[in-house]
């Protein structure tokens, strides 16, 4: 079978239940929802700060 040019995203969502595809506007979701947090999220050199600022209050 041959897929239409361009070819479709399709996303890999792994699960208890095992590897499930997705194709269409269900990507599109998962997509931006995964833009999103990686926008809000820490980078790298922020995580290392945080975690080692937890770490001190512990202690």
């Amino acid at each position: 079978m041959k897929m239409v040019d361009p070819f479709p995203e399709v996303a890999h969502v792994e699960s208890p239940a095992g590897s499930i595809y997705l194709e269409a506007d269900t990507v599109d979701r998962l997509v931006d929802t995964y833009d999103w947090l990686q926008e809000h999220s820490l980078t790298p050199e922020e995580t290392a700060a945080f975690l080692a600022a937890l770490e001190e209050e512990s202690q």
